[in-house]
């Protein structure tokens, strides 16, 4: 386990601090390639005016070629609102217990983008259990498309991006958008179907946060304003309707930011939590919106990563 703080000039700064954590948490880094417990990540960076950080999926490799890649891959990017130059501050959560590697970027004092990747631990999913997840899909990372978020009401159960607009991708399993704008992906063989995305309603497609989306909407707690954490859960869709939780996140959480500042540090019981928003805090319009392409905040959507710092 660890935990580090930096700034960076460059993304290749950051790529190469994701690379080293991970390989001090365990992992081998072959041929640009990280991998453990089956599970095969690549990562890739760009630094110019649109500059980008993006992770990928895979089940195996040839060298340095990822074998049967996710669909999509994950990335941070700085064409956004709120433009970043650099130098940028960033923070690298790892764990090994169960393999997780979190990597958030703050930049313009208040804007964050976050890209990780790990395993799951639940046994008899029927693939590696490696998944992905970033604000931006890499695709819109490569291409520049990237101009702010839109979120859809949390009674649909998704966040993450309308089909129509070119906005964020669906972090940390929030979604399920029936375009292009994923951008969590994870690993299973149920049902003969792989890697799973938050799609739709097709049997393999992931559920999205509709498990938790009543609890989202009722926090913080009216009688004392708190905002319990939330299991931060990837379910996928079976045959017959039926569904099977196939990763529970081991070291984060969803959390209603209301009451909680930039970058807070609560306490629960023994363990302390580091909180951040989902992109940017705005408590004047604390659910989003779902109707403006290219707003620049998230609302009070937030997440919480077990913090090992000082």
């Amino acid at each position: 386990m660890g935990y580090i703080a930096d700034t960076a000039t460059t993304m290749d700064e950051i790529k190469t601090a994701i690379e080293a954590e991970s390989v001090a948490n365990g992992w081998t880094l072959e041929d640009g390639i990280l991998f453990k417990s089956g599970c095969y990540f690549q990562l890739a960076s760009r630094n110019s005016a649109s500059s980008y950080l993006a992770v990928y999926g895979g089940t195996g490799k040839s060298g340095s070629t990822l074998l049967d890649q996710a669909p999509q891959g994950a990335a941070i990017v700085s064409n956004s609102g709120g433009t970043f130059t650099f130098p940028i501050n960033y923070e690298i959560h790892s764990f090994d217990d169960t393999d997780e590697i979190y990597c958030i970027i703050n930049y313009d004092t208040s804007f964050c983008q976050i890209l990780a990747f790990g395993h799951s631990d639940l046994d008899n999913i029927g693939g590696t259990g490696a998944w992905i997840t970033g604000t931006i899909p890499a695709n819109k990372a490569v291409s520049s498309q990237f101009s702010g978020f839109v979120l859809f009401s949390v009674t649909q159960h998704s966040l993450g991006t309308n089909s129509y607009l070119n906005n964020v991708g669906t972090p940390l399993f929030t979604g399920r958008d029936p375009s292009f704008n994923q951008s969590s992906f994870i690993h299973s063989g149920l049902d003969s179907t792989g890697w799973s995305q938050e799609s739709g309603s097709g049997v393999g497609n992931l559920l999205g946060i509709s498990y938790c989306a009543s609890l989202l909407t009722s926090l913080p707690n009216l009688s004392n304003q708190s905002s319990p954490l939330l299991p931060i859960k990837a379910i996928k869709r079976r045959n017959s309707s039926g569904l099977t939780v196939i990763a529970n996140l081991s070291h984060a959480r969803y959390i209603r930011n209301d009451n909680v500042d930039l970058f807070e540090v609560i306490t629960i019981g023994s363990e302390k939590w580091k909180c951040y928003p989902l992109f940017r805090k705005d408590s004047s319009l604390r659910n989003g919106t779902s109707t403006t392409p290219g707003v620049t905040h998230s609302g009070t959507f937030g997440y919480a990563i077990r913090y090992q710092g000082p």
